[in-house]
């Protein structure tokens, strides 16, 4: 009985890449339509040609044509300069899975260069810079893909990256609330826990027998929340041709105004009246109002009264 192949989208979802890349292999993309597709709001997004090249390039790099899913990566980016971002993410995706470390960390340096680079590419740098053995560079790069994304299950394997990285680097405390807080995600999204987090809480909590770790949730992932900040705002100094060249302003001191408590943001306000637009969630835990924080600054744009403003990132306590 004959039956139809399956879409790559889905089957891309569930990991069957064997499957997209023979899809793939079938059909000729110059008969695909070139015209980006309207998304609900009607902006221009991928047409049917850029999506062939990005499922093809993934199956590639899933099925072991590594050196194949570059070269299409470099002819895709240069076809599709919008999607640009995305076929380079890909060539660097390939480059670390060749094991070519050096090659792998500098695309992926470029692509974090921009304001506000996806948590995802962040991780994947990280992984590029701990295989160069630039340990401290590549903690904080994850770190700060930590804290670029809210979805915690998400970022569950980031955070026994973070785990084994820190118990590399001698940081047992932050390691084991690291693997708690990956093994609890796990747990209560009913997923396995690999044996290689249960065997690293053991083993930890072994070596730290007296410094008992946390076991609510809600402290492990403050504890976690804490060592993000504190390690992304310790480095700057190792990454600050970057923050020069997005014009971030480092080590900054405000005065806490919170607002009304319905309202999902506040500000901090310098001793040179600057404001600072923050979100509410980024503060940390505890924070009152008139309290004084330091904070790093980015640049932003204020839609309501269409000026150029800054937003508070890194907020942390003094």
């Amino acid at each position: 009985m004959a039956h139809s192949t399956p879409h790559p989208e889905n089957a891309g979802a569930h990991k069957k890449w064997d499957i997209v890349f023979e899809w793939t292999e079938k059909i000729t993309p110059d008969e695909l339509s070139t015209v980006p597709m309207k998304d609900d709001r009607e902006r221009d997004g991928w047409c049917e040609q850029a999506l062939w090249y990005n499922y093809r390039i993934r199956s590639m790099l899933e099925v072991g044509e590594k050196e194949q899913a570059i070269k299409l990566a470099l002819e895709a980016a240069s076809v599709f300069p919008r999607q640009a971002k995305f076929f380079k993410r890909l060539e660097a995706l390939a480059q670390l899975r060749l094991g070519r470390f050096a090659e792998a960390e500098l695309l992926y340096a470029k692509l974090t260069s921009g304001v506000r680079p996806d948590w995802w590419i962040l991780k994947e740098h990280g992984h590029a810079l701990r295989e160069l053995g630039k340990f401290q560079g590549a903690l904080t790069t994850m770190c700060e893909a930590a804290l670029s994304n809210r979805k915690l299950e998400a970022l569950v394997s980031l955070f026994s990256d973070i785990g084994f990285l820190c118990r590399q680097t001698d940081l047992k405390q932050d390691a084991r609330n690291h693997l708690l807080l990956s093994k609890h995600i796990r747990e209560k999204q009913g997923w396995s826990v690999s044996q290689a987090i249960s065997v690293g809480i053991t083993e930890l909590n072994q070596e730290l027998s007296d410094l008992p770790g946390p076991e609510d949730f809600d402290r492990i992932l403050a504890e976690c929340q804490r060592f993000w900040r504190r390690t992304v705002g310790a480095q700057y100094d190792s990454r600050e041709p970057s923050l020069k060249s997005r014009g971030v302003k480092r080590m900054v001191k405000g005065k806490l105004k919170l607002g009304p408590p319905e309202r999902p943001y506040c500000f901090l306000h310098s001793d040179t009246r600057e404001s600072y637009f923050c979100l509410k969630s980024e503060l940390p835990s505890g924070a009152t109002d008139g309290v004084t924080l330091q904070f790093d600054a980015m640049p932003s744009f204020d839609k309501k009264k269409n000026q150029e403003s800054w937003k508070a990132v890194n907020v942390r306590t003094m």
